[in-house]
């Protein structure tokens, strides 16, 4: 929708407004298995590859758009064991 801040798009909306190609599509599902990604996270992807879309001057999220978007994300903090503990890694000493 013209006008809307991608911010401030509903998640509905944004499905409307930021869908992918079939390559974007494609490389998004591909990611979202691969990576684990939450519904929250999927839609943080797609809100950011609209917006990247935007400053491109394309009217379509594309592949290009998903892949810089998932470049993007990113990777939350492990400790020694791999497991994922920001608190861990905020503690640890440097």
């Amino acid at each position: 929708e013209r006008g809307r801040l991608n911010a401030r798009l509903s998640a509905d909306l944004l499905d409307h407004v930021a869908e992918p190609d079939t390559g974007g599509r494609a490389l998004i599902n591909q990611a979202a298995e691969t990576m684990g990604l939450t519904a929250r996270s999927y839609h943080r992807v797609l809100r950011t590859a609209r917006t990247i879309a935007d400053l491109d001057g394309s009217d379509g999220v594309r592949r290009v758009h998903i892949a810089e978007a998932l470049s993007l994300r990113r990777s939350p903090p492990r400790n020694e064991t791999g497991a994922g503990s920001v608190r861990q890694s905020i503690m640890r000493p440097v």
